[in-house]
């Protein structure tokens, strides 16, 4: 019994080999007619053309451009909320110097001939001092 089992073994594997080959083919043929009906095989004819937008180097010079606009803006802003912010101490130093007296004598502090008690000194004045840090909480 042992050659028959042998022999049914070669049959089965004969016929598996036979029929994968005959419906592999039939399948190939039958997938092949699809294309051509269908035309998928073509290739579409587009022109090829070269690539249009940005490339890395002029994104990158773009927006290198973009800040150095803003930070021009930014500097021009900062300059205008600076004057705003001092315009009214030009305004009252400019009352302040028309409502001086003229003098006769020139007040000099290499004159001689004005006293100490009549020339204004350092004491009797104000000094306003702006610091870097009252920029960073502007008006804007």
């Amino acid at each position: 019994m042992a050659p028959l089992s042998a022999l049914a073994l070669w049959y089965f594997i004969g016929s598996a080999i036979v029929l994968g080959t005959v419906l592999g083919l039939i399948l190939h043929f039958t997938l092949r007619a699809v294309v051509l009906v269908f035309r998928l095989d073509e290739k579409p004819s587009v022109d090829p053309s070269p690539p249009t937008g940005h490339d890395a180097m002029s994104y990158r010079k773009a927006r290198e451009e973009k800040k150095r606009k803003q930070l021009k803006d930014q500097e021009r802003l900062a300059v205008q909320a600076k004057l705003l912010a001092s315009r009214p101490l030009l305004q009252e130093a400019v009352r302040e110097a028309r409502n001086m007296p003229l003098s006769s004598t020139p007040i000099s502090p290499l004159s001689p001939s004005v006293s100490g008690s009549n020339r204004p000194g350092l004491l009797q004045q104000t000094i306003l001092e702006h610091s870097d840090e009252d920029d960073d909480s502007s008006v804007f």
